[in-house]
């Protein structure tokens, strides 16, 4: 897959990380998004590149309807990219972001709820998991949720570390 690539984004993708295994690449309204083994590269302009490993993204999506691949990372940052030509890359980015999830666990309702997890790194298998607490809608989540689901956290913690 990677030969099919322009030659100037195999060079930027060589340039980011050189050992680098494509599964799936697409074509962006500012160039390429590239499903790696460990991550998601997507262009910004000219050799402008956003990465963010598949075990950073915490919630996804993608919808058909209006070509918007769209992520949260870790610190509830979100990133939203159109796919003018998607091929497999939402598939793939479903797969990879998932296959990183050893638990996920919801505890509370609605907005006010907030997700345990943890996630491994697809690119290096002796990394430690990581583990987080994210609530669905940060300023709904209720002090008394957050300490029970940092207590459940920390047991969970000890169980599988």
């Amino acid at each position: 897959m990677l030969a099919r690539l322009p030659g100037p984004v195999r060079a930027d993708l060589r340039r980011l990380s050189p050992r680098a295994r494509v599964l799936a690449w697409a074509e962006t309204e500012s160039g390429h998004a590239v499903a790696l083994a460990g991550q998601l590269a997507w262009s910004r302009g000219a050799a402008d590149w956003g990465l963010i490993g598949w075990h950073d993204v915490v919630r996804g999506s993608w919808d058909s309807a209006t070509s918007q691949l769209a992520w949260q990372d870790g610190q509830g940052r979100e990133e939203r990219i159109e796919l003018t030509r998607p091929g497999r890359l939402p598939i793939v980015f479903q797969d990879r972001v998932e296959a990183t999830f050893v638990l996920e666990r919801r505890l509370g309702q609605g907005r006010q709820a907030v997700v345990v997890s943890a996630q491994r790194r697809l690119d290096d298998d002796q990394a430690a998991l990581i583990w987080r607490l994210t609530p669905i809608d940060r300023t709904a989540v209720r002090p008394d949720d957050l300490e029970e689901a940092e207590r459940l956290l920390e047991r969970l913690r000890a169980s599988y570390d």
